[in-house]
Order: C-alpha cells, then structure tokens, then sequence
C-alpha cells in the first residue's frame, strides 16, 4: 500500500464530533443513522481519474467499555472482555477525482444485529466497544490505495441506550440538522 501525501481527507464537522470526544455515543439496538454523521472533503484527487473512496468503522483497541455512575465516566470494563474479532465492512463510493470532493456518509446506519449486515447502507458493530472512522481511497485503475486516513477524533461507542446528557447533546445535532431524532 503506498501513501499519496497529495491527497488531503478533512472531517468537515469536526466542531461536532470534537464535542463528545473521546466518548460519543451512538445508539445501535436496531439500523440507526449515525448522528453525528460523517462528512468529508477531500482534496488532491486528479478529476479525470477514477477513484473508489470507501469508509470502514474499525475497532479503535481490543477493550470492551462501561459508564461507571460513580465517576460519570466510561472506562475499561472490568466485569466482561471483548468479543470476537469481526472483519470491519466498508461502504464505499466510485466516481472520478471531480466528484469525490465532498464525501458525504449521511445514509449509514449502524446496527448491533448480525441479522441486519444484509441490509444496504448498515454496517454491523458490536457494542461497548470504541470504533474510528476510516476513509480509503483506490486509485481504480491501478488498483493502487492512494490514501487511507483514521479519523480517531470522531471514534464513538455503540450502546444499547443513551445517557441522558448525550441524549440532549444527540436532539440539538439534529435539530441543527432540521431532522427528528426520531426519524430513521
């Protein structure tokens, strides 16, 4: 894999994401979009290349996490290990350097149901567990990975319900979306 340092990736919402860092939460009982969502702009790429830019939600470490209600903070669990190793999946978008400047993941959902990895635009997590978006881009017709970029600053947790403070974080990101935070 070679590195192009041409190419640039940006998170464009990072002021967001930047909030809740290092612990966002993000619910994942069922197929839920991902809130905040992941926006990029890239820069670098030749117009009249076509590229395939593709984004992985890949385990950050091996540690499973909990909210102790002591400390009002997540940490190491103590009491369960993490699961299994899964294989990250990856969602990807193909067009030519001209079209790829904004890369927009607004569809992704997440879910921590085996039985939703069939559905299109879900991407299977496990829950308590700390996740980094990662963006890939291939160069189509060399086949050749031109960049890949972690995004730890926008890492989250999967967790079968919110705390309260999150949920009030999560309702005024989408309504700065004009969307519901109930709609799916």
């Amino acid at each position: 894999m070679s590195v192009n340092t041409a190419i640039s990736v940006f998170l464009k919402n990072e002021d967001i994401w930047i909030q809740r860092f290092p612990h966002m939460e993000m619910i994942s009982k069922a197929p839920t979009p991902l809130t905040p969502t992941l926006q990029f702009e890239v820069s670098g790429l030749k117009d009249d290349t076509e590229y395939d830019a593709s984004l992985t939600l890949e385990k950050l470490d091996s540690k499973r996490y909990g909210f102790d209600k002591k400390t009002q903070q997540w940490a190491e669990s103590k009491k369960r290990s993490s699961k299994e190793f899964h294989i990250p999946e990856s969602i990807g978008r193909i067009g030519y350097g001209k079209d790829l400047k904004d890369l927009n993941f607004e569809k992704i959902k997440i879910s921590s149901r085996i039985q939703d990895q069939h559905l299109e635009n879900v991407i299977y997590v496990q829950t308590m567990q700390k996740y980094i978006p990662v963006i890939t881009i291939t160069n189509l017709g060399t086949k050749e990975t031109v960049v890949r970029v972690p995004f730890e600053m926008a890492q989250f947790i999967p967790v079968s319900s919110l705390l309260i403070t999150f949920t009030k974080f999560r309702l005024l990101v989408c309504m700065s979306r004009s969307r519901s935070p109930i709609q799916s």
